[in-house]
């Protein structure tokens, strides 16, 4: 008699524990289906160039462009902990996480490439883009309104 309570107890726990992680999935699937903006690739009014291409972004990013006509580029990057860089790699450059950092790491050893600089979230990639010469950065694009001296130089759309 004692084991079928146990069981009873076990049971209704489990179902306890199931039915909370139902709640709270449809809570966070109600966040993520909030669907953020196209990713933007921003740089300063002063960038040289209007425009870029998908594959001068991933050249950059992985250190193979260094210049945009004489101009010395920074890539800033967002942190690990940001969702948006799930993203970026995912779309822009094709690549999973362990991969990129693979090939920063053989880029910049082997080659003598820069790697780009991190940013802790779009908030300061914003900043550091706006106040460094040559640099270029992501952020979704809803993000982008509170810094007007910006300008898109590629937009890429998100699912």
């Amino acid at each position: 008699m004692g084991i079928h309570i146990l069981r009873s107890r076990i049971s209704k726990a489990v179902l306890s524990a199931v039915a909370w992680g139902v709640v709270w999935g449809l809570f966070s699937l109600s966040f993520a289906s909030a669907a953020p903006t196209d990713l933007v690739i921003v740089a300063a009014k002063g960038f040289p160039a209007d425009s870029l291409t998908i594959e001068d972004v991933q050249n950059i990013y992985l250190g193979k462009k260094r210049t945009v006509g004489t101009t010395p580029v920074v890539a800033i990057d967002q942190s690990e902990a940001e969702h948006i860089k799930l993203e970026f790699l995912k779309r822009v450059l094709h690549l999973t996480h362990a991969d990129y950092r693979a090939q920063l790491l053989k880029r910049r050893f082997q080659e003598g490439a820069v790697t780009p600089k991190f940013a802790p979230n779009s908030t300061a990639v914003l900043k550091d883009v706006a106040t460094t010469p040559g640099a270029v950065g992501y952020v979704y694009e809803s993000e982008l309104a509170s810094f007007p001296g910006l300008k898109v130089l590629a937009v890429v759309p998100t699912e």
